[in-house]
This record gives structure tokens, sequence and C-alpha cells, in this order.
């Protein structure tokens, strides 16, 4: 499955993996334009397939590997 639903708490979450996303027919396909309507939170791996479909105002977390015991979380985009 490419979105996981965790309606459970306050806030929704919806995980999407687009790992093998590749292109917009693959995403309508998901029902991703569907989420953003939701009142929810939308978590997404493999973001940069999909850049150009992401909402004005997306946050991007990017988590690097320095080495094998340091890890480097960068924050871009609007903070609310």
């Amino acid at each position: 499955a490419l979105v996981h639903e965790y309606t459970h708490g306050n806030i929704s979450l919806y995980h999407f993996d687009m790992y093998r996303v590749s292109g917009f027919d693959e995403l309508y396909s998901t029902g991703f334009f569907d989420y953003l309507e939701q009142d929810g939170v939308l978590y997404i791996e493999w973001s940069e397939n999909i850049e150009g479909a992401l909402p004005a105002g997306a946050i991007t977390l990017t988590l690097e590997r320095v080495d094998d015991d340091t890890r480097q979380l960068t924050i871009e985009g609007e903070r609310f």
C-alpha cells in the first residue's frame, strides 16, 4: 500500500510512500489529491518524486547521515 491512515488520535496522519511513484498518473491513483482536502497531516517519504505536486507552504524534513553515530535534520518551509 502506498498510504497508511492513522486516525485514532486528535489529528489524523496519512503516511505516503512515494518511492515507486514516477508520474502524475500514478499519483492520482493513490488518492493523494483527495488527502490534501482532509483535515490532517500528510507524511510523505520520497517526496522528491512528487515535488511538483506538493502544496505551497509544505514543510520538508530531510534526515541525513553525517557518520555512523550522527544524523542531521534540516527543516525547510513555512513554519506555523
